[in-house]
């Protein structure tokens, strides 16, 4: 059997023919060859598809085709990872052909907090491609973001993508205390903050509430998703003094008013209610004073002055005598004749009057001057008879 040699395809050998003349003749032939050669350059087309997507397969070199998942084209489009393969007929002749498709999986994943606090930032880190693309515009993997928003980032490899969505979010802390302000003396009151998930007191509490004793400016610190917000609150102490003014005596009959002072609201002893309050009894009178939930107390002694006056001295004279009345009893004297001491010369008949004033309380007495008349006479003498004595 004559051999001979490849070429590419083609086999084929040079010949000479030597002519009568002498000249010599090269000549080739060749013979081409179908058979199962070369078949890596059967098959064109992308051997790598993404998710849900799909690539052309395309077999040469026949004229009738069969590809293993069913196509008789050239071209064969397929959407799953497999190993294809094609065979190829010409004049009778087969050759098959292999091509792998692989399924490039590209998952977008974003990482990072997604909450952040009022002006702060957080930074937001996509994975899972060669290039990234967020909608912020921003192409690295990471992205620094400071406002509430939803952030998109589509990831590329190999010609495939995919997107990821994180929703930012801005945690507004607001941090308030609410409790009584103002305490009595001794007293306490509780403080409560609210806003947060943990709280610290600058007394050292470390609750929500915490109980106060002293006068002072609190303050909270209230922390949530890692944002602090602080709040003060300032609490005084209520000095409630309760005292009671108005006259302690007065003169029977007659009433004094007390009035307390100190307070919001009075509750005395005799039931009066107001600051003030009109009493007409001997009592110790007791006033409860409240301001601000806290409370004092006050007590006054009320006592009757009992002023009694009177007059001593004579109360006869002779006719232009005269005669001393003495008034006693009080501190003042008022005398109908004008006199102001306790004692009054008079020479009249008539009635006297004192008006005694003691503490503040006035009584009367009376006395009646009379005059005594004397009216002499004068007898005439006896006569008498001689008598003669006879012997």
């Amino acid at each position: 059997m004559e051999q001979w040699p490849y070429d590419g395809g083609k086999y084929g050998k040079f010949s000479d023919h030597l002519y009568g003349d002498g000249h010599k003749q090269w000549l080739y032939e060749y013979r081409t060859i179908n058979g199962n050669h070369n078949t890596d350059r059967l098959i064109s087309g992308a051997t790598t598809l993404c998710s849900g997507g799909s690539t052309v397969l395309t077999a040469s070199g026949g004229g009738t085709y069969a590809w293993s998942n069913g196509p008789t084209t050239a071209a064969n489009t397929v959407n799953s990872a497999n190993t294809y393969t094609v065979t190829v007929t010409n004049n009778g002749c087969t050759s098959t052909a292999q091509s792998t498709v692989t399924l490039t999986t590209v998952t977008a994943t974003i990482s990072g907090a997604t909450t952040l606090c009022s002006g702060g930032s957080t930074i937001l880190t996509a994975s899972g491609g060669g290039t990234y693309a967020w909608s912020n515009g921003p192409t690295t993997a990471a992205n620094t973001v400071n406002s509430a928003n939803t952030y998109t980032v589509t990831v590329t490899n190999n010609g495939c993508t995919s997107t990821a969505q994180s929703t930012v979010t801005i945690t507004t802390t607001t941090a308030s205390i609410t409790g009584a302000t103002t305490m009595c003396v001794g007293g306490s009151t509780i403080l409560t903050a609210s806003g947060g998930g943990t709280y610290a007191w600058s007394d050292g509490a470390t609750t929500a509430s915490t109980t106060v004793n002293s006068a002072n400016t609190y303050t909270v610190t209230v922390t949530n998703n890692g944002c602090t917000s602080t709040a003060q609150s300032t609490v005084t102490i209520t000095t409630t003094t309760a005292s009671i003014s108005g006259a302690t005596t007065m003169c029977v009959g007659g009433s004094t008013i007390l009035t307390a002072s100190g307070g919001g609201t009075y509750a005395w002893s005799d039931g009066a209610t107001t600051a003030s309050t009109t009493v007409n009894a001997a009592n110790t009178y007791t006033v409860t004073v409240t301001n601000n939930g806290c409370t004092s107390t006050a007590q006054s002694t009320v006592t009757i002055t009992t002023t009694t006056a009177s007059i001593t001295g004579a109360t006869t004279m002779c006719f232009g005598g005269s005669t001393i009345l003495t008034a006693s009893g009080g501190g003042t004297y008022a005398w109908s004749d004008g006199a102001t001491t306790a004692s009054t010369t008079v020479n009249a008949a008539t009635t006297y009057t004192v008006t005694v004033t003691n503490n503040g309380c006035t009584i009367t007495a009376q006395s009646t001057v009379t005059i005594t008349t004397t009216t002499a006479s004068i007898a005439e003498p006896r006569r008498c008879a001689l008598v003669a004595a006879r012997y």
